[in-house]
């Protein structure tokens, strides 16, 4: 709008307002924004300096955009310090996109330049991109921009959540010939719009913790050591090991600490979905997690959504280990010992049918410690296996050579089973084995067939480095971060 036509429609819509009694400030956009997430970030408020809902502005329109959620290392300005690596590894997409629904843009008379933290977007070097519209009415104006000019907030302290860091949109007015001053525009709200990879949480399994799981290694590298090395691939992919559950405690005990571990750290990344791997016994305790209403419900009381689960050597359906164990008498009965016996497993998987989430993707694997295929483990094959006083090489025979099957099942509270009763018989064939969990045990329940097979790792060692490209490739794959 010209400023001269402007003045007169100032004056009559002051008039009318004194007349009918309505504001004179711009009109809304018919179409309201979309809800923030954890990777669409909103302005809809007419507030002071916010640049917002304002009468037709001559001068320069200035809008702030919150961002609320950590996608990696920062410098003290908040931009990404590794963008394009984080960029070619998957990470977060190329681009990033603003959307301006825009009144009263009189294109091609008027020309507004729009610029984010101070960066002018262009269509080619030298070549700004204009708002588009028409005098008098909304037009929505979608602009993409390179994402390192993005600012981001820094990963914060264990108990907080990312500081909230503001993105400045600014609009140049009437930037053409004979401007500025001669046109005016004005806008409803604004979004900002990226497309990352959702932080992938790890829980460890029976004995053992967070950081002893996934972060150090008895030979060679620790599962997270990619996600830290500048020339791995898996460079920065977003992730948390800073998950402890009761190192003896049943599944259905570390259940109920799971929920509020995954609420807590899905709050410290200020995200809303992310991904679960867990090794051992920690695939049987998300499972009770995913599969009880009460704890998991996404968007219940800050509940992320898990968009996938990757079990590593989990024993879906017990292990023979664990029921010789449970039978000594010189062994106290630990929950997370029985938790791991055929009965218990197939307990579980009988109170849990059809009771698992079907939108969350599931990827299970095994491993076969015995390389050479001779059925014994030699020093090699069991290293890093700490059985105390057990031998790795009587499990892994206990586990080949032990079938089981249900016989009678006793219900006291339907649909809660109370009494599985198992029975172990001879393997027809020898089971290959981890030196714990056997290859048909480490399929998750439903599933076909195995993601992924390690010959040659065993119990320990399959959750180490080499494993990690493979688990976390098939995350990738399914989940792409595209824009």
């Amino acid at each position: 709008m010209r400023r001269s036509v402007a003045r007169c429609s100032a004056w009559l819509a002051a008039s009318l307002a004194t007349f009918i009694g309505f504001s004179a400030s711009a009109q809304q956009f018919p179409e309201r924004p979309p809800p923030a997430s954890d990777q669409l970030f909103v302005v809809d408020q007419d507030l002071p300096g916010v640049g917002l809902d304002e009468p037709c502005s001559f001068d320069d329109v200035i809008i702030r955009v919150p961002v609320d959620r950590y996608v990696g290392a920062v410098d003290a300005d908040g931009f990404l310090l590794n963008a394009a690596q984080l960029v070619a590894n998957g990470v977060i997409s190329p681009m990033a996109k603003v959307r301006l629904p825009c009144f009263d843009i009189d294109f091609p008379s008027e020309l507004d330049e729009i610029y984010i933290n101070g960066r002018r977007i262009e269509s080619a070097p030298g070549v700004p991109v204009y708002l588009q519209g028409s005098n008098q009415v909304y037009n929505l104006n979608e602009l993409e921009f390179p994402v390192e000019w993005l600012r981001f907030p820094a990963f914060p302290s264990s108990g907080s959540s990312p500081a909230t860091v503001l993105n400045e949109i600014r609009i140049d007015v009437d930037t053409g010939p004979g401007g500025p001053g001669n046109w005016c525009m004005s806008v409803d709200w604004a979004t900002i719009q990226i497309k990352a990879m959702a932080p992938v949480f790890l829980v460890h399994g029976v004995l053992s913790t967070g950081n002893g799981c996934w972060n150090s290694a008895c030979v060679g590298q620790p599962f997270v050591a990619p996600f830290t090395d500048p020339s791995s691939s898996l460079f920065g992919t977003p992730f948390t090991f800073d998950i402890d559950l009761g190192l003896a405690s049943s599944f259905e005990t570390n259940a109920v600490s799971l929920a509020k571990q995954v609420k807590d750290r899905a709050a410290q990344f200020g995200v809303q979905s992310i991904h679960i791997v867990a090794h051992s016994k920690g695939g049987l305790d998300t499972r009770a997690f995913l599969c009880n209403q009460t704890l998991y419900t996404p968007g219940r009381n800050g509940c992320p959504k898990v968009l996938s689960l990757s079990t590593i050597a989990s024993p879906h359906l017990g292990s023979a280990a664990a029921d010789w164990l449970a039978g000594q008498v010189y062994i106290p009965p630990l929950p997370a010992l029985t938790s791991l016996t055929t009965q218990k497993c197939a307990l579980l998987g009988l109170e849990t049918e059809g009771r698992f989430p079907q939108s969350i993707r599931v990827f299970s694997y095994g491993a076969d410690a015995d390389l050479n295929g001779d059925r014994t483990l030699d020093s090699s094959e069991a290293e890093c296996l700490n059985f105390l006083l057990f031998s790795p090489q009587n499990f892994h025979q206990r586990v080949g050579t032990t079938g089981y099957s249900i016989v009678s099942v006793q219900i006291s509270n339907a649909p809660y089973y109370n009494r599985v009763e198992v029975e172990q018989v001879p393997a027809t064939t020898f089971n290959r084995n981890d030196s714990v969990v056997a290859q048909f045990s480490a399929l998750f329940p439903d599933r076909a067939a195995l993601d992924g097979f390690y010959l040659g790792r065993n119990h320990t060692t399959v959750h180490f480095a080499p494993t990690t490209p493979i688990i976390i490739g098939n995350i990738r794959t399914a989940f792409p971060i595209q824009n």
